[in-house]
């Protein structure tokens, strides 16, 4: 009985992660692109990354109202959101272990993914962003950011990419939540399962 209870635990939370998993990861030559269906704060949203440069990612990468994050909270939840959601381990890619899997890092020690968020002075070319650093050591990965402002034309941010960095571009997610559809072959293999486990419990029973 307890073995059979047990089992239902773990079904019942298999069922629970496959059944609610909303966030699709957009693969493509084995690295991970984007994803939609991101959940932060009740909303959900959909994020490419790109190896590119602000200027032409961000119309010029002048102005706040480039930008879809216009505050640094909102972007923190944005990277937290990624690392929870995005940012993992799959059978797909180890997205989080190897950092070299996300689009526009070739980097196997780390991935900076920024997301600028608005424009302080942009005659000096200097903007607030938030950064998310994924590490190979899963331990040290940063989603509050490396430093609180940039100055384009530092690193290559303005005219052009490094490495080590993409560029997140987020925006609304109009589609609703997918639920993943479980496998006929766990349904089987679950349900013969059970009958094993109830057959030998009566048999224990029966014979004391």
């Amino acid at each position: 009985m307890r073995l059979l209870k047990c089992f239902s635990v773990f079904v019942f939370f298999f069922y629970t992660q496959i059944t609610f998993a909303s966030v699709i990861h957009h693969i493509q030559y084995d690295q991970l692109v984007g994803a939609t269906g991101i959940e932060i704060d009740g909303s959900l949203y959909q994020v490419r990354f790109v190896d590119s440069s602000c200027i032409l990612l961000f119309d010029n990468c002048d102005e706040t109202s480039d930008f879809f994050f216009t505050d640094a909270q909102a972007g923190l939840d944005a990277n937290l959101a990624l690392l929870e959601q995005v940012l993992l381990d799959l059978p797909s890619g180890l997205f989080d272990s190897q950092p070299e899997l996300t689009h526009g890092c070739y980097s196997d020690i780390l991935c900076s993914i920024v997301t600028p968020i608005g424009s302080v002075a942009p005659q000096l070319e200097v903007f607030p962003a938030v950064f998310l650093i994924n590490k190979a050591d899963q331990r040290s990965d940063i989603h509050t950011g490396s430093g609180s402002t940039f100055r384009a034309s530092d690193f290559g941010l303005r005219n052009s990419s490094a490495d080590t960095l993409t560029y997140a571009i987020w925006s609304k997610f109009e589609g609703s939540a997918v639920s993943v559809p479980v496998p006929a072959s766990f349904l089987l293999f679950s349900s013969a399962l059970v009958a094993v486990i109830v057959m030998k419990d009566r048999r224990h029973q029966y014979y004391g």
